[in-house]
């Protein structure tokens, strides 16, 4: 559903955070309120001169690696609540993936925990150099 009237209004604060918001709720993530992960978006790309597809486009893509970060994080962090919210939300979308990767549904849950595991082993490491690649790192290990 795109916002009405701004096909060729120039990207704003405003505008950023609407996307932002949108990008959140379809994927169900939660741990980051969109307006604070669009200040993160806006200072990327504030400036630009982007407007329309082009600039929701951006948005999204600037919400999926910026949240990747925050969600790496959070996955690592000491707080039993958070961090077990972080895992919640990492396994929901592996599940969601899982149906590209494995025919069987039965097996799909199978290697999604697997993945998760294996992911928890890798986080305590901190081998993942580049958090904002955690969603390739994430389907590597579900593969």
């Amino acid at each position: 559903m795109r916002e009405v009237g701004n096909e060729g209004k120039q990207l704003d604060f405003d505008q950023c955070i609407f996307l932002t918001r949108r990008y959140l709720d379809a994927q169900g993530w939660e741990l980051m309120d969109a307006e604070t992960l669009a200040v993160r978006i806006w200072s990327e790309l504030k400036g630009r001169g982007l407007s329309g597809e082009e600039a929701e486009k951006a948005v999204n893509t600037g919400v999926w690696q910026n949240y990747a970060a925050v969600l790496y994080d959070y996955c690592r962090r000491s707080e039993p609540r958070v961090r077990e919210l972080a895992w919640a939300e990492l396994h929901r979308w592996l599940l969601w993936q899982a149906p590209r990767y494995i025919d069987n549904a039965n097996d799909q849950e199978d290697a999604v925990q697997e993945a998760v595991i294996n992911l928890q082993k890798a986080f305590e490491t901190d081998s993942l150099q580049a958090p904002r690649a955690l969603w390739v790192f994430a389907l590597q290990a579900l593969r």
